[in-house]
């Protein structure tokens, strides 16, 4: 289906289990596309969460450059977009496979190349813990509250945060409440406590899996 809005059009498609969305519009649009899209974006989040209250649900960025050029767009998981803003911030260059010599940052991805929009906005990585949805919080809490085979679950991430001296506090009632929801909370008490250094932390403890 089609949407209109002035010399704004967005493309909306079910294939299977994806939705695609497609916004396009003059060049001296930018920012406006981009307001459309998250307008369109927050409709299909909330009749999700309405239908589907609880239901993982990830958000690929797709090459805007393959799409102008009507070739199968490659595409970024969350994970390859959180990856690249933490490493390498806006103007991180996103590695296309099969069009090596096309090069497309993060801020010509989601914001539609417009300074003035990143300008805006705040980086993933950047962003409080507590910001963090419900869904991804509560798989964390299922990865890192079951035994690791080296030990590396909620209580060696209790060490990298500093908070050793907590570990007992949070260790009580173990079972009837997750230990990582608890220590989550605790680091929550600490306005610097973001979710990139949530990420850091993980990846020394080679948690690459959360």
């Amino acid at each position: 289906s089609k949407l209109a809005c002035g010399p704004l059009e967005a493309i909306i498609e079910h294939h299977d289990d994806q939705i695609e969305v497609i916004v396009r519009g003059p060049k001296d649009a930018k920012k406006a596309c981009f307001f459309f899209l998250e307008e369109i974006l927050g409709m299909i989040d909330q009749v999700l969460l309405e239908m589907s209250p609880g239901l993982p649900m990830d958000k690929y960025i797709v090459s805007s450059i393959d799409i102008k050029a009507q070739k199968s767009a490659m595409q970024w998981s969350p994970r390859d977009t959180m990856a690249a803003l933490h490493s390498g911030g806006w103007e991180q260059v996103m590695a296309n496979t099969a069009q090596p010599d096309r090069r497309e940052t993060l801020t010509d991805l989601l914001c539609f190349g417009s300074s003035e929009v990143q300008s805006m906005l705040v980086k993933g990585p950047d962003l409080h813990v507590s910001s963090m949805s419900t869904v991804t919080r509560q798989s964390l809490c299922q990865l890192l509250d079951a035994p690791h085979p080296m030990g590396n679950d909620w209580c060696m991430l209790a060490v990298q945060m500093g908070l050793i001296d907590k570990v007992p506090k949070l260790d009580v009632g173990a079972g009837s409440y997750s230990q990582t929801a608890r220590l989550l909370d605790e680091w929550a008490n600490d306005t610097a406590s973001t979710i990139g250094e949530l990420v850091t932390a993980l990846r020394s403890l080679g948690r690459e899996d959360a």
